[in-house]
């Protein structure tokens, strides 16, 4: 650790709570703070073996259950706004967690930076801790401060050795009521160019829709494209229209029912119009967590060469619970598995960050999720648009397209969005597997000498 020197610096991770103006949401509050605790040292953490463990595909039973959360204890701290919460006496909090720890393995492997600053700002009497962990979970102190009365710290660490893996996090112990406030992790300014525009594709769901638009936040967000394929149009819905008014250069198009894959290539078409560097599809299914959006755009400024970049799936009937962190191909059975040797739904409430040695590490994959994915317009310049397979698959597609150009893929720390889940609507059970079938066998032939591995995976 070094003191910040004198540089100008943004805000890559603002540190941030569950508040909406009906109070905290509890369902979620172990994926921003959590009431301190011995962390657990689990025997993984000394196992030479660990890192070199193979990822396995989980089976279908592992992809279809759900945890039951673990319901989360509030007893040493409350949490008072979007960017304050107040520690009790005596107590401590962690911000280990899924979006408040700072996933510094990401920005060493991936982007131009090679420090990264804490801007911490506190009031009451206590200690504040910041700790540093390595790809396979190891944690260490890099820096305490004791403070008392009101104090602003901005304290900057190295990241340059964590390009395999490890978060940066805060604590904090209070001696008296304390609370901590507007605090953020900032990296050194970008002289590269932001700015995103949101393509959203819609059918027959105006309220959906319309909760999806409300969550679109960030001033990085330049344009948003919303493709209109049902029915019944979504602009004469009164929610639609009251959520699609705040939005900056907001369109409505409308077109016939091409698919996921027709209406994201709708929206990449009318963005390619304009000069903004970044590309974002996202369902209209998904609601957002606020910063996404500003994370993922700060993060491909200081991008060292075009990547795609996603975002994680939580559940939104089991909202503490992450179904997926990204996802890799069998190439022999062309199917999809977890990364991280997971498996799927990791539930923070059960398994905090600190506690899941797994979670850790830093990882690339093959594809991006398109419920959220930032696609940079030197991509779509390079390899054109989605294929026109109407729905499944053409994400995976799109990522294997990219791979083959040289373009990785990786699934961003601390972003997400909440969507229905996957075995509420199990394709293997309706006329989606028709789509997922055929559209598994194209990219099979487009991606692999010939196709008897799907076969001979299809008939077991």
């Amino acid at each position: 650790m070094r003191e910040s020197e004198a540089k100008e610096w943004e805000e890559a991770d603002r540190i941030v709570f569950p508040f909406t103006p009906q109070g905290c949401d509890l369902s979620i509050l172990p994926l921003y703070v959590l009431d301190w605790t011995p962390p657990l040292q689990k025997k993984e953490l000394f196992d030479p073996a660990f890192a070199a463990r193979p990822f396995h595909p989980s089976s279908l039973s592992d992809f279809r259950s759900l945890p039951r959360p673990r319901p989360p204890t509030v007893d040493g701290f409350f949490v008072e706004s979007r960017r304050k919460i107040s520690i009790k006496e005596g107590k401590a909090v962690s911000l280990c967690s899924y979006f408040n720890a700072f996933p510094a393995g990401f920005w060493a492997r991936f982007t131009d930076v090679k420090s990264v600053r804490l801007l911490v700002k506190v009031q009451g009497k206590g200690r504040i801790e910041v700790w540093k962990s390595d790809a396979h979970g190891r944690e260490r102190r890099e820096w305490v401060k004791e403070f008392e009365g009101e104090k602003t710290f901005a304290p900057s660490f190295s990241i340059s050795s964590m390009a395999e893996g490890g978060y940066l996090w805060l604590d904090v112990h209070a001696k008296a009521l304390s609370s901590l406030d507007f605090s953020s992790w900032q990296v050194p300014s970008s002289k590269k160019e932001g700015g995103e525009d949101v393509c959203l594709t819609t059918f027959n769901s105006p309220l959906s829709a319309a909760r999806a638009l409300s969550s679109i936040k960030g001033k990085e967000v330049k344009k948003v494209f919303c493709v209109d394929q049902g029915s019944l149009p979504a602009e004469k819905d009164k929610d639609f229209s009251m959520a699609s008014k705040s939005l900056p250069g907001f369109k409505y198009i409308r077109q016939k029912n091409l698919g996921g894959s027709g209406g994201f290539a709708r929206g990449m078409v009318e963005a390619l119009k304009g000069e903004d560097p970044f590309f974002v599809l996202m369902d209209d299914d998904a609601i957002l967590e606020e910063e996404s959006l500003e994370r993922i755009s700060v993060f491909q400024k200081h991008c060292l060469s075009p990547l795609i970049v996603g975002a994680g799936m939580f559940h939104k009937d089991c909202p503490s619970s992450l179904f997926t962190f990204g996802e890799n191909l069998d190439l022999r059975k062309l199917w999809y598995y977890p990364s991280l040797d997971l498996g799927y739904n990791h539930d923070f409430s059960s398994h905090p960050l600190r506690e899941s040695p797994r979670l850790h590490r830093r990882c690339a994959e093959d594809y991006q999720g398109w419920w959220l994915c930032s696609v940079p317009r030197k991509v779509v310049e390079k390899i054109g648009l989605p294929l026109p397979l109407f729905i499944k698959f053409d994400d995976i597609e799109y990522g294997l397209r990219a791979k083959r150009e040289g373009i990785a893929s990786l699934c961003l720390p601390g972003t997400a969005v909440w969507h229905p889940a996957w075995h509420l609507k199990d394709q293997t059970r309706n006329w989606v597997e028709y789509f997922a079938e055929r559209n598994r066998f194209l990219t099979g032939l487009l991606y692999k000498d010939g196709a008897s591995g799907i076969f001979e995976a299809s008939l077991r």
